[in-house]
């Protein structure tokens, strides 16, 4: 069955506006993961959010926006953000699960090689955060 003619051409249309869109929810959500979020359930030694670590988690979740037209520096700031927040002591909500999307969208959308690299960052980050004994880490 093949797709209707205007879903294709709806969908060409919307296609420049998808990314932006998911790059302004995202770090919206993210934005209220950190703010609503009682901290102390979590874990006690997580900070109360301010000015440093909401930057970091709007520019982190934000970046979604360019995903699939630079999805090696939408990787990188979504990665750079998450460790200020991470290492600053702050909680890191729902940046964790947005890593991930910007992982695949790597993997996707980059070079071969840049999942592969991608996925290598990931896992030396979360190492050197246990390491380290950042708060929040189960997230």
């Amino acid at each position: 069955m093949r797709a209707q003619p205007g879903w294709a051409e709806a969908s060409r249309r919307l296609s420049p506006y998808l990314d932006p869109a998911i790059g302004i929810v995202a770090a919206a959500l993210a934005l209220a993961s950190l703010l609503a979020t009682d901290l102390d359930s979590i874990d006690s030694r997580l900070k109360d959010p301010n000015v440093v670590s909401a930057v970091a988690t709007v520019a982190a979740a934000g970046a979604l926006a360019w995903r699939r037209s630079r999805p090696a520096a939408s990787f990188a700031v979504m990665v750079t953000g998450s460790l200020v927040v991470s290492l600053s002591g702050h909680y890191i909500g729902l940046l964790s699960v947005l890593m991930l999307f910007s992982l695949y969208s790597l993997a996707a959308h980059g070079r071969r090689r840049d999942g592969l690299i991608g996925l290598g960052v990931g896992v030396l980050c979360f190492v050197g955060l246990a390491l380290l004994d950042v708060p929040d880490l189960g997230t």
